[in-house]
């Protein structure tokens, strides 16, 4: 036999946790409409602009392929800009770099790691090319192979020359050149002759060890 009073009980606990079930649905739903109310009524989030008087950016230059490693400005010679790539050769700029135009006429390769502009007589211009160190005398238009380059292996080299050029700003007559082989010389006459003035030292080598090489090691053998 049911008991009338347990029955009773037991009927208040389930209308109670309905009760309390149908407040918190009632409840969620007022959160979750005014949450919507106002995230629908809040301004759209703007990006991050960058901090006034910043620098600007646009693209600009040679649209080919390959990597550009070195950049030099022509000083006393306003707009004008000199950048070398591995693939196309050098190039230069009139304008500010807003247009260029290729200058290999006399480089002796189109891989250029390194350029330098003499302060002093901006029409002189230094490139390190895979081919050996070239010398311009009218600002990049024509170019020569220097003497003693391929002797000295004065030249440019991917991943080791790196602003492998530099011309002393108060004598144009001394430029200082680095080889991808360690070595530093250099030239009191514009690059006609050269002298090594620093020289990366390698560790002694065992003579009990003998070391066969296989390659091009010069240009008689």
């Amino acid at each position: 036999m049911f008991d009338p009073i347990q029955i009773t009980m037991n009927s208040l606990l389930l209308r109670r946790n309905a009760v309390a079930k149908a407040s918190l649905f009632c409840m969620g739903a007022i959160l979750f409409n005014a949450a919507t109310s106002i995230l629908s009524g809040a301004p759209e989030a703007t990006p991050a602009q960058p901090p006034a008087g910043g620098a600007e950016w646009e693209p600009c230059g040679w649209g080919g392929g390959g990597f550009y490693y070195s950049a030099a400005f022509s000083p006393g010679q306003d707009g004008v800009i000199y950048l070398a790539g591995d693939v196309g050769g050098a190039y230069k700029s009139e304008d500010n770099g807003r247009n260029w135009r290729m200058i290999n006429h006399g480089l002796t390769g189109y891989g250029v790691f390194s350029l330098a502009v003499d302060p002093t007589t901006p029409r002189n211009v230094y490139a390190a090319t895979d081919g050996g160190l070239c010398k311009s005398t009218d600002a990049g238009e024509h170019w020569q192979l220097l003497p003693q380059a391929k002797e000295l292996h004065l030249s440019g080299q991917k991943g080791k020359s790196i602003r492998c050029i530099a011309v002393d700003p108060t004598n144009s007559s001394n430029v200082y050149a680095g080889t991808p082989t360690g070595k530093v010389y250099k030239s009191t006459d514009g690059g006609q002759t050269w002298t090594a003035s620093y020289e990366k030292k390698g560790e002694a080598e065992d003579p009990n060890v003998l070391r066969v090489q296989f390659g091009k090691v010069n240009e008689d053998f």
